[in-house]
């Protein structure tokens, strides 16, 4: 049972380390463009909540449709970057061999 959770392990961990980085560069192209797909009366540094323009990202009513749709790619990549790294620590975990 050890030598099959420590295979787990091992596929979990490769999962993670092709999956993550695509994920990762995924979630910061798809960022600028949300950024980039703005509605054209939206000032970047102005309109933005708390002067920051990455904060446009979270009211929608600064996005255009296309904005929407990328930040939904953000969102959808961010949990593609997390979930993997969450499976590799709870196989750790059950195995014993987290330090």
């Amino acid at each position: 049972m050890n030598t099959l959770l420590g295979v787990m392990l091992v596929i979990a961990f490769s999962f993670a380390m092709l999956v993550g980085p695509v994920a990762w560069v995924c979630m910061v192209v798809f960022m600028f463009k949300t950024i980039a797909n703005r509605k054209s009366h939206v000032d970047l540094w102005r309109d933005a909540p708390f002067r920051n323009p990455w904060n446009i990202m979270l009211d929608s009513s600064l996005l255009t449709e296309e904005g929407l749709r990328c930040r939904m790619v953000v969102v959808k990549a961010a949990g593609w970057f997390a979930i993997p790294i969450l499976l590799v620590l709870a196989l750790a975990a059950a195995t014993g061999k987290v330090n």
